[in-house]
């Protein structure tokens, strides 16, 4: 399983860009990235923009068994992402929540999965191995909701099917 992870998409959505430094919201979400990774045994490779920060070529990092991609500059990593996605050479589940990048990428056949739903992914695999303590009593709420029975009884179409087998992997 190839896990395709937008960076800065992800880290809005779980703490909000402007919280703390870029490099320190980069550093937790590794870490937790990390710890996924432990769990799931699964591959991760990360985008960021690197838009701005005066890269001629894409940037490459490898921390904590993760890949890390910046974008060259002048380019988004939404463009990279979908240049990734495009060549075909791996089975992507694309992490993100910008819908302009989940429709150009699901052309290409990879599933997207929003961020909000990998993060609880994330939570839930951390929850079963100890790893993840609750932020507040939110999170325990929604802990508590997972674990309810919830969908409609009727068959859900084939490609829904086969979009959850392929989530239910992460």
């Amino acid at each position: 399983m190839q896990i395709l992870i937008d960076g800065y998409n992800l880290i809005g959505i779980r703490w909000g860009l402007e919280s703390a430094p870029l490099e320190i919201l980069r550093e937790r979400l590794l870490k937790e990235l990390a710890e996924y990774k432990r769990i799931k045994k699964c591959n991760i490779e990360v985008v960021f923009d690197g838009e701005n920060a005066g890269w001629i070529s894409e940037g490459r990092d490898r921390i904590m068994g993760i890949d890390i991609y910046y974008s060259r500059d002048g380019e988004k990593a939404d463009e990279l992402i979908c240049r990734m996605v495009s060549k075909g050479t791996k089975n992507y589940i694309l992490v993100t929540s910008d819908n302009e990048i989940i429709s150009r990428c699901e052309r290409y056949g990879a599933l997207s999965v929003k961020s909000e739903e990998f993060i609880q992914k994330m939570k839930e695999a951390a929850m079963y191995d100890g790893f993840w303590t609750l932020d507040d009593e939110e999170d325990e709420v929604n802990i508590r909701k997972m674990t309810k029975k919830k969908g409609n009884p009727k068959r859900l179409s084939k490609k829904e099917r086969q979009r959850r087998q392929r989530i239910k992997k992460i």
